[in-house]
């Protein structure tokens, strides 16, 4: 199995396109590796997910509809960060946006 068809597997459900999976093998230096490394291609999922991430939620375009589900690549990333021990970045963002009371400063 090489690099690119292993990253084609795993990110397929979240509809990654071949352009996209060929970024992420030039940008994570995966080139011309003998054999698939499953942690570099999870370092490299990681690191490239920004590039990867559904922009919009949903599309439609005559009778086709294609829509995501975010909260289960929000999963998927933070099982992954665990994994990996890094920083989940979608948490922060998340607090970050939380509506928190502060009428008692009134």
């Amino acid at each position: 199995m090489t690099t690119k068809e292993y990253l084609q597997i795993k990110l397929q459900k979240f509809g990654v396109t071949e352009e996209q999976i060929d970024l992420i093998i030039l940008e994570n230096k995966l080139v011309n590796l003998p054999v698939v490394d499953v942690s570099l291609c999870k370092v490299a999922i990681y690191n490239s997910f920004s590039d990867w991430l559904p922009i919009h939620t949903q599309i439609s375009e005559g009778d086709v509809t294609e829509t995501w589900d975010i909260k289960s690549i929000q999963l998927y990333y933070g099982l992954l960060c665990k994994e990996l021990g890094k920083e989940n970045v979608l948490e922060t963002i998340e607090l970050k946006n939380e509506i928190r009371d502060k009428s008692h400063f009134w």
